[in-house]
């Protein structure tokens, strides 16, 4: 989303060693639906679904660009209000209804909570991760 996170990328990347690999673009994540369909062998998507107002447009260019087989990594804050947070998720099963109603098929979840809560805590706030592939056909 900005050039700073392009540079951390890209840093981590190239300590991960697969620089090779792997391509930044600066551009808005909805804009991505004007791509080739079935392009992209991977995604990572980290926290941005609660930042948008309508974030089934975001799974929609997911399911859009990922090729049969590929993977996306999806990560969301639930329970976890924020001042730029635009949708409050509550429930580890809206963001797999999300994906599911938008051609992703969740192959496996991990939610995430603090240690320690403060004292009048009246919600659990929680990360939520997916691993999604695209579903290649109506019943699978």
């Amino acid at each position: 989303i900005s050039p700073s996170s392009i540079a951390i990328a890209s840093s981590i990347a190239r300590a991960a060693g697969v620089a090779d690999r792997a391509t930044y673009t600066l551009r808005n994540a909805l804009d991505l639906a004007t791509m080739p369909e079935a392009s992209a062998d991977a995604l990572i998507c980290s926290f941005l679904v609660e930042h948008l107002e309508e974030p089934e447009r975001l799974f929609a260019v997911i399911e859009r660009l990922l090729k049969p087989g590929g993977t996306a990594f999806l990560t969301g804050a639930l329970t976890a209000a924020q001042v730029d947070h635009i949708k409050e998720f509550r429930r580890e099963s809206e963001l797999v209804l999300l994906a599911e109603a938008h051609g992703l098929r969740v192959r496996e979840t991990l939610s995430v909570s603090p240690r320690r809560l403060l004292p009048k805590a009246r919600f659990l706030p929680r990360s939520m991760a997916m691993a999604c592939t695209r579903r290649t056909h109506a019943d699978w």
